[in-house]
């Protein structure tokens, strides 16, 4: 009697072991014949292709924008705009940035003005370097306007991948992933991945931007001073600065994760007499995704240029009344 149960839990366990492989070996032909490695290798070449042909199209100044002289005319308006890939348009056209949309919605608005909002935004740019980049380009242009687009990662040097990394360790079932022969022979095994990836590193994603606004941390002071730098500049040569606040693209509800990131910000902008535009309003209730300028695999969490379209709007509705930024007066002289 013993002896027969014993078979039949080996036959049992057999079974079960055989089901198994089977199934993977299925799922395994299922996922090559779906093409979606392949796929998806393709999409992430196609994303830095984009990045390489979109610097071939800046203009001499380096932007990524229409031509503009130095100099600037009698009777213009201008406004400068500093960002990081937000404000730059990663994965759509030049001119559905939200600089260029105002710029639009400008001269549209007012046909026999003259406007120009110039995009000197680039890809992982933080507030150091956009200080910098105002000190020795955007004063030289007079504007009669800062805007600095500002996204979550900005105080961090390298865009939050120190903090990512360190973050990222944490995530111990990751590990599970890590094979790289597996990876490279089994399309299953990549595509279980890709797919942990995607889970645990919304996780990851979270801890790593709320680390970036630990107010003792040197990341922050860092920060603090480059922003300082930017309102100081400004505002000693009496150029009205706006900051526009982007939000994280996720969870876009009451339990969105970055009020804090936000609050502070609002606060040092306060504390620093200048405007500050939280677009977080602008989004709320509105699906991710929709924002999203790719939602397959690999994602672009990017904003599309819808999200570019609601932004341009809503610092529109900011400056044209607002006597702080004189668009007004501008608009009253002869």
């Amino acid at each position: 009697m013993e002896k027969k149960k014993l078979k039949t839990t080996f036959q049992n366990i057999s079974l079960l072991l055989v089901s198994i492989i089977l199934i993977l070996l299925l799922a395994e032909i299922f996922i090559r014949a779906a093409g979606y490695k392949k796929k998806y290798q393709l999409d992430e070449k196609k994303q830095l292709t984009w990045q390489y042909e979109t610097k071939k199209t800046h203009n001499s100044m380096g932007y990524r924008d229409y031509e503009y002289q130095v100099e600037k005319l009698k009777g213009v308006f201008r406004i400068y705009v500093l960002g990081d890939s937000f404000t730059y348009g990663q994965g759509i056209k030049m001119a559905e940035t939200y600089p260029k949309v105002l710029e639009r919605i400008l001269k549209d608005k007012y046909p026999n003005r003259y406007f120009e909002v110039i995009n000197a935004s680039f890809l992982g740019l933080d507030t150091e370097r956009e200080l910098g980049r105002l000190k020795k380009e955007g004063l030289r242009l007079s504007p009669d306007m800062v805007i600095l687009g500002f996204y979550l990662n900005d105080p961090s040097h390298d865009s939050g991948v120190t903090q990512w990394k360190e973050e990222d360790k944490k995530e111990k079932i990751k590990i599970l992933f890590n094979n790289k022969t597996l990876l490279k022979i089994s399309h299953l095994y990549w595509f279980l991945k890709i797919r942990a990836d995607w889970v645990f590193n919304k996780r990851v994603y979270v801890r790593t931007f709320l680390k970036l606004y630990e107010k003792d941390s040197k990341t922050w002071k860092d920060f603090e001073s480059s922003f300082s730098g930017i309102s100081e500049l400004t505002r000693e040569r009496n150029i009205p600065l706006l900051v526009v606040i982007f939000p994280s693209l996720y969870q876009l509800n009451d339990n969105y994760p970055f009020f804090k990131a936000h609050s502070m910000v609002k606060k040092l902008s306060e504390e620093k007499g200048v405007e500050a535009l939280d677009l977080f309003n602008c989004y709320k209730g509105i699906s991710d995704k929709s924002l999203w300028v790719k939602t397959s695999m690999p994602a672009n969490t990017h904003p599309n240029a819808k999200a570019h379209q609601m932004a341009a709007i809503e610092i529109f509705r900011k400056i044209e009344k607002d006597p702080y930024f004189r668009i007004t007066s501008y608009l009253n002289s002869n």
